[in-house]
């Protein structure tokens, strides 16, 4: 991303970061507000672009949304996630973690975003021993 359109995505980014915090107040104080072209990985190792926010049409919730980077192809139609979610499933990384992301073998990181998911999807339903302490 060049720097004017960098600087144009942060001052894009405060705005709504500051609106955001009026409409929503304590929900938005759940995560560090992120501006859109952030890069961010979710806690199974994907690494995602966030676009932006939104608000859900059912119960008018504040929700984000996320385009996929890396390791599967990336997507033109954003993804959405609740904004109460957040905190506890995305960091933010920079360019150059995504850059030495790509480094690594694609079907061998896609596998390991699968297998990473099955697992935390195994361990919440129960299906996974804790090991005796």
């Amino acid at each position: 991303m060049d720097e004017a359109k960098r600087v144009a995505n942060n001052a894009l980014g405060q705005q709504l970061i500051d609106d955001m915090r009026r409409t929503f107040g304590q929900v938005f104080q759940l995560f560090k507000p992120l501006a859109p072209g952030a890069l961010i990985r979710h806690q199974d190792g994907g690494l995602y672009r966030f676009v932006g926010y939104a608000r859900g049409t059912e119960d008018t919730g504040l929700r984000m949304l996320y385009n996929h980077v890396w390791p599967f192809d990336a997507t033109d139609i954003p993804w959405d996630r609740p904004a109460v979610e957040w905190a506890s499933r995305f960091t933010p990384i920079t360019e150059q973690d995504l850059v030495e992301a790509m480094k690594q073998d694609r079907t061998q990181a896609q596998q390991a975003v699968i297998d990473a998911k099955a697992a935390r999807r195994a361990a919440a339903a129960g299906l996974v021993s804790k090991p005796a302490e």
